[in-house]
Parts: C-alpha cells; sequence; structure tokens
C-alpha cells in the first residue's frame, strides 16, 4: 500500500511538473511569446516545476520515513 502511495505521489509530480507543457502543447520559446506574456509563462511553468518536485519529495519522505 506504501509503495503505491509512492508511485502515485511520483506521476503526479511528474505531471504536475509537465502540465503547461501539455496544455500548450510546446515547450519555452521566446520567439513566440512576447511581453508580459513571456514573464508569466515562464513563471507559471517554473512554480509548476517547483510544486511537482515538492509534491515528488513528499512522497520519497513519506515513504523512507515509515519504512525506516
Amino acid at each position: 500500500m506504501l509503495k503505491k502511495k509512492f508511485v502515485a505521489s511520483f506521476i503526479i509530480g511528474i505531471l504536475i511538473a509537465l502540465t503547461p507543457t501539455l496544455i500548450v502543447g510546446r515547450l519555452y520559446n521566446v520567439a513566440i511569446v512576447m511581453g508580459p506574456l513571456l514573464v508569466a509563462e515562464f513563471l507559471i511553468r517554473n512554480i509548476s516545476r517547483i510544486i511537482g518536485l515538492l509534491v515528488i519529495y513528499d512522497g520519497f519522505k513519506n515513504y523512507y520515513h515509515k519504512t525506516s
């Protein structure tokens, strides 16, 4: 059961980190986006990566804390 939660948190973290790319359908491209939208897209992509990494970290932390 604990391993399933670990795998689920890992998959959810990866999905959160890749969500902006999946929604927009392209990687970060400076040539297409201009001005304030460039900053907003950059921030949203980085925030989603940070949140995804935090979800993965929490899964690791819970998995190794409960197994030891």
